[in-house]
């Protein structure tokens, strides 16, 4: 049965945006107290991704941390990480079958419509994004807000992340209002070390509960 990492934060770690500070920055976020990333390769071909995912999940080890990967199933299954997440319009039963029992299944939704839909294919949980104004969200014409996490959260009964724009000061506020955990990747960006970032982000989320 799907359950939450503890502390409740995801890390995003998107090969991309992070580029050869990658595992760096997966190393501090483990070494700050987080315990569930997944790895993301948009437009990455399968084999860099698994190279990565690979080498995340030998740190994830040391940490007993969770790792999932974005879109493939196939290097879940391989790599035996810990579960699949799909973007939108991907379909979970089709992952699922890759994946085998026991892995979770997670999807990205950016509206109420597509939350149950996705809740519909029984999808573990989802990520609702964008609830804050996020530089890598992008095309987007509005944030969905406190409000959003509030409407989808109530209405459905897996568990739902908080994505896009979250950082210290307003991932509490998320928790308060409905998801059950949140997920990080443009605060990580900034000028503090991920480490620091991390750390207020996990203590914030401790203390709001």
């Amino acid at each position: 049965m799907f359950k939450i990492p503890d502390p409740p934060v995801m890390l995003i770690a998107d090969m991309s945006f992070f580029g050869e500070r990658l595992l760096t920055v997966v190393e501090e976020c483990f070494e700050a107290g987080c315990r569930w990333a997944m790895v993301r390769g948009k437009q990455k071909p399968l084999e860099e991704v698994k190279t990565a995912a690979r080498k995340i999940l030998l740190k994830a080890e040391k940490h007993q941390a969770q790792v999932y990967v974005n879109s493939y199933a196939e290097i879940v299954a391989e790599l035996d990480a810990h579960g699949v997440h799909l973007p939108q319009g991907f379909s979970v039963g089709r992952a699922r079958k890759i994946v085998g029992e026991g892995k979770a299944v997670g999807v990205s939704v950016h509206s109420l419509d597509e939350a149950l839909h996705a809740e519909k294919e029984s999808a573990d949980y989802v990520a609702l994004s964008p609830v804050f104004p996020s530089i890598s969200k992008h095309g987007y014409s509005r944030e969905l807000g406190l409000e959003g996490i509030r409407l989808v959260s109530s209405t459905l009964r897996i568990s739902v992340v908080a994505l896009g724009g979250v950082r210290p000061g307003n991932a509490a506020a998320c928790l308060q209002n409905g998801a059950k955990a949140v997920a990080v990747l443009g605060a990580l960006s900034e000028k503090l070390p991920p480490r620091t970032v991390m750390r207020q982000i996990i203590g914030e989320l401790k203390q709001g509960l």
